[in-house]
């Protein structure tokens, strides 16, 4: 077996609303930022002399098109107004675009925002089945509403992706599931859910009227083939979750958006707090949607970049690397103990090089880090002062 379920077996055991973040499970991820982009806390005032190399956010390195910057230019002269409260243009951009109707769309700042709002759509009584290792949003937001959380941990023999028979046997086990999460692609692993897998656990949720609900924020750095949004036409129970903020560079302005039944899309809706999208990131949300050339153009360079720093990755001595279908590559430092690979952490660290340690994975521990891809002279530095680092380290060793 290749995966297990949380706490000894197939938990039932409701978290208390404080316990929500994966940070609790491990002292030494107390020391650890939560989200890429952060340094530790006790590392803040530490000075490092030249810029920083931040691989620990999964942000495409070119930023926004000149067409998506033009667009945020123009809206500024809108600034003194109230945007437009139910983002009409942006709905309708991702309706022609996606062939989705536009009561079936949510729009939200960021894809955070959705996921704290999808706690409202789980009945009572319900629990909710997390495919982990994944982005602790998800987890946080059901426990914060009372909700109990089930984990399914996959493992590095399968890179991290799951099985139709471990998944259906999670359902199977606890009747009171009202909805399954997982990612596609997934983080920290870069991993696409198997088609085979996916059909059938959406045959068994349809069935069983569960909420099945998949994270596509990294799809965009996939060939459009690949998502499940298709399949929505076949499966009424789905919800895709979509960022706007990674493969089109815009962090900063926070998008996001969600494809869902209408009913669900209305629902959601009454707990949203109007105004949630600025005028800014409606006009660049439509822009960046309508230039497919620069999607392809980007789409390709990362593909190249993520296939480099794979390769330079794995044939660093004691780094085994996961293959990627995002723009992160996730890895690990073989037989290394927590203190060894903190170590290197922070040895990176003083050299300015961020990368996200994945200790406050469910499922993971201290010996793995996730680095994003960026420019390809950054991706060799990364290479370069690692392998520099675990030199030292071993040097060091007695």
């Amino acid at each position: 077996m290749n995966h297990h379920f949380s706490h000894s077996g197939f938990s039932r055991r409701k978290e208390p609303a404080d316990a929500g973040t994966c940070a609790r499970s491990n002292p030494v991820t107390y020391f650890l930022p939560e989200h890429g982009g952060a340094l530790p806390p006790f590392w803040k005032n530490h000075r490092h002399d030249g810029p920083w190399l931040d691989f620990s956010t999964s942000i495409h390195p070119w930023g926004p098109s000149e067409r998506v910057c033009e667009a945020i230019g123009g809206a500024l002269a809108q600034v003194h107004r109230y945007p437009d409260v139910s983002a009409a243009d942006f709905k309708r951009a991702l309706g022609e675009t996606l062939s989705v109707s536009e009561s079936q769309l949510m729009v939200g700042n960021g894809a955070t925002e959705l996921i704290h709002l999808l706690p409202h759509l789980i009945p009572h009584g319900r629990d909710v089945l997390i495919v982990e290792p994944f982005f602790s949003e998800f987890k946080k937001a059901f426990r914060v509403h009372g909700i109990p959380v089930h984990t399914l941990v996959c493992k590095g023999e399968t890179h991290f992706t799951p099985s139709a028979e471990d998944l259906l046997t999670c359902i199977d086990t606890n009747p009171s599931i009202g909805a399954v999460v997982l990612g596609h692609p997934n983080s920290p692993a870069g991993q696409l859910c198997p088609r085979d897998a996916f059909v059938r656990l959406a045959r068994v949720c349809e069935e069983k009227r569960i909420l099945l609900i998949v994270d596509e924020s990294f799809i965009d750095f996939c060939e459009p083939e690949v998502s499940i949004l298709p399949e929505y036409v076949r499966h009424p129970h789905l919800i895709c979750i979509r960022s706007m903020t990674k493969f089109y560079g815009l962090p900063g302005l926070r998008l996001g958006f969600a494809v869902m039944p209408p009913n669900q899309a209305r629902r959601l809706s009454e707990f949203q707090p109007p105004w949630s999208v600025n005028g800014l990131a409606q006009a660049a949300g439509v822009a960046a949607v309508g230039d497919r050339a620069f999607a392809e153009k980007a789409r390709k360079f990362i593909r190249e970049q993520t296939r480099d720093l794979f390769e330079a990755l794995s044939a660093l001595p004691g780094v085994e690397a996961f293959p990627s279908h995002a723009n992160f590559i996730l890895f690990r430092l073989v037989h290394a103990t927590e203190p060894l690979a903190l170590k290197l952490y922070y040895r990176l660290l003083e050299k300015g090089i961020l990368i996200r340690n994945c200790a406050n994975f469910e499922g993971l521990d201290a010996s793995y880090f996730r680095a994003s891809v960026r420019l390809p002279q950054e991706n060799r530095m990364l290479v370069a002062r690692l392998n520099e680092c675990l030199e030292e380290l071993r040097e060091s060793e007695p």
